[in-house]
């Protein structure tokens, strides 16, 4: 931590915080702005670094990355991969070492990591979407006590912005039912022939429900723009979901939008409370509920909203946890101890995680390697 420098928060910025006016870390434009003026400060070879990772790769170039360098040069008056750039796993325009302020994905971080020391490339690191537990940036859940904890009382400074709160009307069901899906259509419906303000966001568990249902709506709603979306979804079909129709737009999607994509128009959250979750083992993917911070999060943040949650207030209480659950305690960690190798760290069994595995967890990874 010795080698992370920090902006100072300046007396009038601290006043505004207090007053709630002046918010740093405001989604939009705002927020790259304070990201740009932290870059102009910087120096050689202190290049400022946004750790951008959209949730399971739903283009995090077009969407986040290359918008926010585009935003920037626009802004400054320069070339893309001059003084700003991105990079992600196939798409990069960007040198580490030219770059004055770079976007990347935390796998490109973690590259980066094998090459070189951090602390030798970026002065700054800003983790954005931090609430997305990954084995790169697992820092979703933690609270400010615990980040001070780990990080030292002495070396962390943190205060805490008060967000703007859209109201959202929830509705549970009274009792669970099998059939959500016909539920599902039937709210759809409904909202469609009473001609209700707004467009409609449905959660599933599978790419296959996604297309089931799309298929089904587009039969029986001919006139309702229906629209699927999930991570591995081409880039021609992905565009339309953030274009306005004036038929009424119906956008069904996996848990890919749960954070970091705003699509403007949404205003009923229909969410059948499942999800496809990583396992030990083969890295199955399993069906299971999702946790409450995820159930919130799908509410939306953008204006007011209708939720209709397919579940019983009693199975939100009790049958999900509080929180997601760290992918550390859930993944096998071979390949994940080579990582830390390639990074320096030999001796796996003393790095200091923020949530530890299992010792046994890490045995046996070590074991798998050894036996390849």
């Amino acid at each position: 931590m010795e080698d992370l420098k920090r902006n100072k928060t300046t007396a009038a910025q601290a006043i505004g915080i207090e007053d709630s006016k002046d918010h740093l870390f405001r989604p939009g434009e705002k927020t790259y702005s304070e990201v740009f003026r932290a870059a102009e400060a910087a120096t050689s070879p202190a290049c400022l670094f946004q750790e951008t990772r959209v949730p399971r790769r739903l283009s995090p170039i077009p969407d986040r990355s290359h918008f926010s360098s585009r935003t920037y040069r626009r802004q400054n008056g320069v070339q893309d991969g001059e003084e700003v750039g991105y990079a992600a796993r196939f798409d990069r325009k960007a040198h580490p070492m030219k770059a004055k302020l770079g976007y990347m994905t935390d796998g490109m971080l973690t590259e980066v990591a094998k090459t070189d020391s951090i602390s030798n490339l970026y002065a700054y690191i800003i983790t954005d979407e931090a609430h997305e537990r990954t084995l790169s940036t697992d820092t979703a859940g933690l609270t400010q006590e615990e980040f001070v904890s780990y990080f030292g009382s002495e070396k962390t400074t943190h205060f805490a912005l008060s967000g703007k709160n859209q109201p959202v009307q929830i509705t549970y069901l009274k009792e669970s039912v099998l059939a959500v899906f016909s539920v599902a259509l039937m709210i759809v419906k409904d909202i469609h022939d009473k001609e209700r303000d707004g467009d409609i966001l449905v959660f599933f568990q599978s790419v296959q429900e996604v297309y089931e249902t799309c298929t089904l709506l587009r039969k029986e709603i001919g006139d309702l723009n229906v629209l699927p979306l999930y991570s591995q979804l081409p880039e021609s079909q992905k565009d339309l979901i953030f274009q306005t129709s004036t038929q009424g737009k119906c956008v069904c999607a996996t848990n890919i939008a749960e954070a970091s994509i705003t699509i403007d128009g949404i205003v009923h959250v229909i969410d059948l409370g499942k999800s496809k979750q990583s396992g030990m083992g083969l890295e199955a993917l399993l069906t299971g509920p999702i946790s409450q911070a995820a159930a919130r999060q799908r509410a939306g943040r953008t204006k007011p909203r209708f939720y209709y949650r397919l579940y019983t207030h009693k199975s939100f209480m009790e049958e999900m946890r509080p929180s997601n659950q760290p992918q550390i305690l859930e993944s096998d960690m071979a390949s994940h101890i080579l990582q830390l190798k390639a990074m320096g760290f030999d001796d796996v069994a003393r790095f200091d995680f923020i949530d530890p595995p299992h010792p046994e967890i890490l045995l046996n990874g070590l074991q798998d390697l050894i036996f390849m």
